[in-house]
């Protein structure tokens, strides 16, 4: 055998072997799912873990495992082996414990790890297969930065520049529409996204970062927020309505779309007929706490303000960047409602997260009238 040869079926021999030992992702590992039923694999993804349950998944993945005309989740059910070490264990046990903490302070929990273990496919419950894990390495369990610092993008705006956006945290705000056949976030807006010709609406799938089951859902349900003192109901999803909605963005890799006999465009988009061009897997709604005095107090609208404030809304309740409803007046164009603000009680000495006054947002968007009415405000009110 010459050497040239031999060369060929050593490095033949590598790539077969290359995938028993070496690590893939979790949507990696889907493509070939049914492949390695039983055998012994390395394999990283998003950890959802919590006292109840462990799920190793893909949320932003295109692969599926299909059988007997089900689609599966991406997401291994995680159960650990005897062979796992006491220590491993425990440090398992330290991060559910602290994921637990992170989701009761109201935070949105985001964890990872990869593991080694014996792969079966069970095709039962609400897993394709679990994973029997002897060890893991790289788990890392934290809170996501607070969505405060998240700036938001109206929808009309997003769809400028769609792909940018692939796969990152964003805050869009846009008019949640539900139906019978889903739910989507929509702009009233021609799109720029295009792609064989066709003009994607400007529509977005609204996706949960953790669909894998029922009992994992309720760990990230992005719950419509509860309404403020004075503001309008908020405890059901409405069929049309605006808010600000928080998630990653998730888009195909690769588009395509054809026209049918009868006109119709189909492509391979998402949600009802694949029609929307993006998904994006909602971890929080409205999440940063405006209220609709806020709202009104911003745009100027004295008559909501004046009937508002009958009905009892709260002058100097803050949103979650700790700013009252004369900082939203103050930051805008809109001056006018200041007065009527300070006359019910709004506090013009109060301070956001920054440690900012409604002077210094005045000052700071040259709001000239706002900047007259609050100096008189901040020295009268000593």
């Amino acid at each position: 055998m010459n050497a040239r040869l031999m060369l060929f079926l050593a490095i033949s021999l590598l790539v077969a072997v290359a995938p028993l030992f070496g690590q893939e992702s979790v949507c990696a590992l889907f493509s070939h799912l049914e492949g390695v039923d039983g055998q012994q694999v390395r394999v990283a993804g998003e950890l959802i873990i919590s006292k109840d349950l462990a799920v190793l998944g893909a949320a932003d993945c295109d692969n599926q495992y299909i059988f007997r005309e089900q689609v599966w989740p991406t997401a291994l059910l995680l159960r650990p082996s005897p062979a796992v070490t006491p220590a491993q264990l425990q440090e398992f046990q330290n991060a559910v414990v602290e994921a637990d903490s992170l989701r009761h302070a109201g935070k949105t929990v985001s964890a990872s790890a990869s593991f080694s273990g014996r792969i079966r496919l069970t095709e039962s419950g609400d897993f394709p297969a679990e994973l029997t894990f002897d060890s893991f390495e790289n788990l890392k369990t934290e809170a996501l930065p607070d969505v405060s610092a998240l700036t938001v993008i109206p929808i009309c705006d997003l769809f400028q520049h769609l792909p940018a956006w692939k796969g990152k945290r964003i805050a869009v705000r846009g008019k949640y529409v539900s139906t019978m056949e889903g739910a989507w976030i929509v702009g009233a807006c021609n799109g720029t996204f295009v792609t064989d010709g066709y003009r994607w609406p400007v529509a977005l799938t609204y996706g949960s970062p953790a669909y894998y089951s029922q009992t994992m859902a309720k760990l990230y349900d992005a719950n419509w927020p509860a309404p403020s003192e004075g503001g309008p109901s908020r405890g059901t999803p409405f069929v049309n309505k605006t808010a600000t909605f928080v998630g990653r963005l998730r888009m195909r890799s690769e588009y395509s779309v054809s026209c049918r006999p009868d006109g119709r465009y189909v492509g391979n988009g998402f949600g009802h007929l694949n029609g929307a061009a993006a998904e994006l897997l909602v971890e929080g709604i409205d999440a940063f706490g405006e209220t609709a005095l806020m709202k009104a107090s911003e745009y100027g609208y004295d008559q909501t303000i004046k009937v508002l404030i009958e009905h009892g809304a709260e002058l100097n309740v803050r949103d979650n960047k700790g700013r009252t409803a004369v900082m939203h007046a103050a930051d805008s164009c809109c001056s006018h409602a200041i007065p009527l603000l300070l006359e019910n009680g709004a506090d013009p000495n109060a301070h956001d997260k920054d440690g900012k006054t409604a002077l210094d947002l005045a000052d700071a968007s040259n709001n000239l009238a706002a900047i007259a009415e609050l100096s008189v405000a901040t020295k009268t009110s000593h």
